[in-house]
C-alpha cells in the first residue's frame, strides 16, 4: 500500500454500508467520507492505525453523513495532526451511538479521539464512549470543537479518562461552538502541562504524571515550565462558546495536574449553564478553581438544584471566578463541602450570588485584592470602606490569611 493515503475512500452522493468488518494495522488511514456520501459503520472496528497527518481513523468531510453504531471501535489510532481517532470538517455530519466508543486513540495536535471543526454537527448518544484518548502536545484529549460546531452528548454518552497535555482533558470547546450535556458523564480526564514533555522523551503513555515524576520532569526538562498553562481538567470552554449541562449530568474526578479549573475552564466570552440536577465533583486543581474557573468575561449560571461539592485546590477549592467573569446561582443549588489548601475553600470570586463562601474584590483603601467571606447571600459590586456593603444581608467578615475584621 505504499503510496496510497486511505484504503477506502467513498465519495460523491452515494451509499455504503460496512458490517462487522475491521481496519486494522494500516499506515495510512484506513475510511475516507466526502461530497455528500453516507457510511454506516455497524460492529466494526478500526484499529492501530497510523497517519501522517490528520483523522487517524477516519476523516469526514464535504457534507458526509456518517453513522458509528452496533458497538463499533474506533481503537488504538495515532495521526501526527489532530483527530487521532476521527476528524470531521465542512458540514459533515456525524453520529456515534449503539455503545459505540472511540478509545485509546491518540495525536499530536488537538482532538486525541476526535477533532471536529468547521460547521460540523456531531451527536454521541446511546451510551457511547470517548475515553482513554490523548492529546499529546495540544488541547482535547478526548474531543476538540471548535469554529461553528453543534456537539450533543446525550443517553448515557460518557468522555471519561482521556488526557490532554495543553487544556480540555476530556472536551476543549471553541469559536461558536455550543455544545449540550444531557445526563452525561465527564469524568477522569486529566490536563498536565508537563507531559508535552514527557511525550518528547518517551513512547507516548497516556498516564498522566504523579508527584515524583512532576518533581523529576522538572529538573530534567526545566523549559517545560514556560509553556503554555494546562486547564480545564474535564472541559475548557473558551472564545464565545457555549455548553449546556442538564439531565443529571456529572463533571466527576477531573483534574487539572499543573493548571486551574480541575472540572471546567472558561475564558474570553464563554459560558455554560449547569441546570437540572448537574454536579460538579470530585475534581482536583493544582492551582486555583477545583470545581471551575471563570476569567475574562465568562458567564456561569448553576440553576435547579445543580450543585459544585468536594472539589479541591490551591485556592477557590469550589469556584474561582476573577477579572470580569460573572456566576449566578439560584434555584437551589449549592456550592459546599469543597477544599482549598491555602485559601477560599467554597470559591474566589468578583462578581457572583452565593451563600458562605470567598470572594476577590478590591479595597478603596488598598488597591491589592482582598477575599471576602460572606455570611450570608450578597451579589458582590461592592468594595470594602470598613463598613457594612449595603448589598449584604447579615454580617460578614474581611478575611485576611492572619487576620479578621468586621467591615
Amino acid at each position: 500500500m505504499s503510496g496510497v493515503e486511505t484504503v477506502l475512500c467513498v465519495v460523491g452522493d452515494s451509499r455504503f454500508e460496512v458490517h462487522r468488518s475491521r481496519f486494522s494495522r494500516n499506515f495510512v488511514r484506513p475510511l475516507a467520507v466526502f461530497d455528500q456520501a453516507h457510511l454506516l459503520l455497524n460492529g466494526s472496528i478500526i484499529s492501530n492505525n497510523s497517519v501522517e497527518g490528520s483523522g487517524g481513523g477516519m476523516l469526514i468531510g464535504g457534507l458526509a453523513n456518517v453513522t458509528v453504531t452496533g458497538g463499533s471501535r474506533l481503537q488504538g489510532n495515532n495521526a501526527t495532526g489532530v483527530g487521532g481517532g476521527l476528524m470531521a470538517v465542512g458540514n459533515a455530519s456525524l453520529r456515534i451511538d449503539g455503545n459505540s466508543s472511540v478509545r485509546g486513540n491518540s495525536a499530536s495536535g488537538a482532538g486525541g479521539g476526535l477533532s471536529v471543526y468547521n460547521n460540523v454537527r456531531i451527536t454521541l448518544a446511546g451510551g457511547s464512549k470517548v475515553q482513554n484518548d490523548t492529546a499529546r502536545t495540544w488541547a482535547g484529549g478526548g474531543m476538540a470543537v471548535w469554529d461553528n460546531v453543534s456537539a450533543e452528548l446525550t443517553d448515557g454518552s460518557s468522555v471519561r479518562g482521556n488526557m490532554a497535555a495543553g487544556s480540555g482533558g476530556g472536551l476543549y470547546a471553541v469559536d461558536r461552538t455550543e455544545v449540550v450535556c444531557t445526563g452525561c458523564i465527564i469524568a477522569h480526564n486529566t490536563v498536565a502541562v508537563l507531559e508535552a514533555c514527557a511525550f518528547l522523551d518517551d513512547d507516548g503513555a497516556s498516564d498522566y504524571v504523579d508527584e515524583e515524576e512532576y518533581e523529576q520532569l522538572v529538573d530534567e526538562h526545566p523549559e517545560c515550565l514556560e509553556m503554555r498553562s494546562s486547564d480545564g481538567g474535564g472541559l475548557c470552554v473558551v472564545g464565545n462558546a457555549r455548553v449546556a449541562l442538564a439531565g443529571g449530568s456529572c463533571v466527576h474526578g477531573n483534574i487539572a495536574l499543573t493548571g486551574s479549573g480541575g472540572g471546567l475552564y472558561l475564558s474570553g466570552l464563554a459560558a455554560v449553564a449547569m441546570t437540572d440536577r448537574t454536579t460538579v465533583s470530585g475534581n482536583t486543581a493544582g492551582f486555583v478553581g477545583g470545581g471551575l474557573r471563570a476569567t475574562g468575561n465568562s458567564t456561569v449560571t448553576i440553576s435547579g438544584g445543580s450543585s459544585v461539592q468536594g472539589n479541591t485546590a490551591g485556592s477557590g477549592g469550589g469556584l474561582d471566578v476573577v477579572n470580569q467573569g460573572n456566576v449566578t446561582i439560584t434555584g437551589g443549588s449549592s456550592v459546599h463541602g469543597n477544599t482549598a489548601v491555602h485559601s477560599g475553600g467554597g470559591g474566589e470570586c468578583s462578581q457572583w450570588r452565593l451563600r458562605d463562601t470567598y470572594c476577590w474584590q478590591k479595597s478603596a483603601r488598598q488597591q491589592g485584592t482582598r477575599r471576602f467571606r460572606w455570611r450570608d447571600v450578597c451579589h458582590i459590586e461592592c468594595t470594602c470602606h470598613y463598613q457594612q456593603p449595603e448589598h449584604c444581608v447579615k454580617q460578614h467578615m474581611f478575611w485576611r490569611s492572619w487576620w479578621w475584621h468586621s467591615c
